[in-house]
């Protein structure tokens, strides 16, 4: 009996198609910032190899079971166009594609932007304010921007 369910198990599996299993990404979006572009997607195939990221000039193989690429090769302001697609060893999936556009310098959350609906006068108050993640932490008035180099050391 174990022997007739193992027979009908190889079977089955042969005959399925080796393509079955290797279907398009689904959900692909992209992200852009002044320097970087990240694209996620939804894996949808079973079997594949690598995931092939493509755009005009550029060519990316990524390990099985990937679900981002960030490419950190982009110009301010440029507008790009990425295809991502499943692969086992010579076929590939169909393509899904994405158009995006880089923001341009200065326009990041840390320069010049009106994140949140602000700008005006209260802007230059986090001019040379310490940064993370481009955004600025404290006011310029603040007393943890106190510049503490050249104070007396406590003992």
């Amino acid at each position: 009996m174990r022997l007739l369910v193992a027979a009908l198990a190889l079977v089955m599996l042969l005959a399925a198609p080796a393509d079955a299993r290797l279907r398009p990404v689904s959900k692909l979006k992209a992200k852009a910032g002044t320097s970087s572009v990240r694209l996620t997607w939804r894996d949808r195939s079973r079997g594949e190899t690598r995931y092939v990221v493509r755009r005009h000039g550029r060519r990316v193989r990524l390990k099985a079971n990937r679900r981002r690429f960030t490419d950190r090769k982009v110009a301010p302001a440029t507008r790009y166009r990425y295809s991502v697609r499943a692969c086992r060893r010579k076929r590939c999936a169909k393509a899904r594609r994405v158009t995006v556009r880089t923001l341009p310098r200065g326009d990041d959350m840390a320069g010049g932007g009106t994140q949140g609906g602000g700008g005006g006068a209260g802007d230059d108050r986090f001019a040379g304010s310490p940064t993370i993640g481009g955004r600025p932490e404290f006011p310029n008035d603040n007393p943890w921007n106190t510049d503490v180099s050249k104070a007396p050391v406590d003992t």
